[in-house]
């Protein structure tokens, strides 16, 4: 990536130029979602792009700070990267063609722009890598907007357990969970910051699924993955904007009483399979794919857990979650004949938790509540029907 490889040669040009980055991008946040608290946003130009917008229209911060950095840089340093080279053509068109107009008549301004259209391009990359790597996917910001927003109403969101340990928010009485349009978006309602929060790794039908279960009083506890930067106050509830069994036994009720390991593989790739171990209060499944996802050097599965308990009359889940196991090369490879073998690689991702809970397996309306998780999460159905098989047909 550009930005790392500009670190390397120029440190400490590079740590000044990424803190005013997170500053522009602070910006940029507030002015995303603007809509969200009824605030459209209207703009002069006839673009989508944040950045070229505050360049256009001279951010100090750019102009000022960012672009002679780069031009230094530059004059000690030429970059010759393919792309930059093409995309400031581009750019230099389209401001022959068009962005002049989108700009005030001014022939300073007007010969400032094309003068250092190569250096703002160069930064545009800088910030594009920047708030990619701020945003990855199982990446938590240390001090992120969400911790800084609780702050502000003297809330340590770091003292909460659930957030501490696993980068979860307990739903709890300050919380509502919203559900009310699957377009809108996955939101909860906090009554003490009087805003909504985005929640992130769950699916629409699934949360209303939760939250009729936490309205009945079946789950108890329940923790979900918030947002952490696309956080704000005054947010509104709005839209927008969206196989073979090798070894073990199929899944029935008499087996959760007597260990068991079972690990079936897909009709179609004998490399896609699914591990199931029982014991007298657990169940996990674990996903192994052939197209397995990367995150950096790691490999990434999917895992649901979940205690169970009997009570003479019906088996009920008192525990339930969802998490992304990160694995080495090497643990991966002995995973796939090693059920045993833990993905040390990196700390697990949770997506949700519920605990203290008692979950009949089959919901009122006859779902099959384990059935419900593993079908929103898991990729190979196909592998799911065949493992459910006995209990689905009942």
């Amino acid at each position: 990536m550009l930005l790392d490889s500009m670190t390397e040669i120029f440190p400490e040009k590079l740590d000044s130029m990424i803190e005013i980055f997170s500053e522009i991008y602070d910006k940029e946040i507030e002015y995303i979602l603007n809509p969200y608290r009824g605030k459209p946003n209207s703009s002069k130009y006839s673009f989508d792009n944040f950045f070229l917008e505050k360049f256009l229209d001279k951010e100090p911060k750019i102009c000022k700070e960012i672009i002679p950095k780069i031009n230094e840089i530059i004059n000690n340093n030429p970059i010759n990267d393919e792309k930059i080279v093409k995309d400031v053509k581009l750019l230099v068109k389209n401001f022959d063609t068009s962005l002049r107009d989108d700009m005030d008549i001014n022939p300073l301004d007007i010969e400032f722009t094309k003068e250092n259209l190569f250096a703002y391009k160069i930064a545009e990359f800088l910030y594009e890598e920047y708030t990619i790597s701020i945003n990855r996917r199982f990446f938590v910001p240390e001090n992120n907007r969400l911790i800084k927003l609780y702050d502000k109403k003297n809330i340590d969101l770091k003292k909460s357990p659930q957030y501490s340990k696993y980068g979860l928010i307990n739903i709890d009485d300050n919380f509502e969970i919203r559900t009310s349009n699957a377009i809108n978006g996955n939101k909860v309602y906090d009554k003490r910051l009087k805003t909504h929060l985005f929640i992130n790794e769950i699916s629409h039908k699934f949360l209303y699924l939760l939250k009729e279960l936490k309205n009945e009083g079946i789950i108890t506890s329940l923790s979900l993955r918030p947002e952490y930067n696309y956080v704000g106050e005054g947010l509104l509830d709005i839209s927008v904007f969206q196989e073979e069994i090798e070894r073990g036994h199929k899944f029935s009720f008499q087996d959760l009483s007597n260990p068991v390991v079972s690990k079936l593989y897909s009709k179609n790739n004998s490399k896609d399979n699914l591990w199931i171990n029982i014991d007298i209060k657990n169940i996990t499944f674990e996903e192994l794919l052939d197209d397995f996802q990367i995150e950096g050097n790691y490999i990434v599965t999917q895992v649901v857990h979940l205690e169970y308990v009997d009570n003479l009359e019906n088996f009920f889940i008192t525990h339930i979650d969802h998490e992304y196991i990160f694995y080495t090369e090497d643990e991966y490879d002995n995973r796939l004949t090693n059920y045993k073998q833990k993905g040390k690689g990196k700390k697990r991702y949770k997506t949700f938790k519920v605990d203290n809970s008692k979950i009949p397996f089959t919901l009122k309306n006859g779902d099959f509540f384990l059935y419900r998780v593993l079908d929103k999460y898991f990729k190979k159905k196909e592998l799911l029907h065949e493992y459910f098989e006995d209990v689905l047909n009942k």
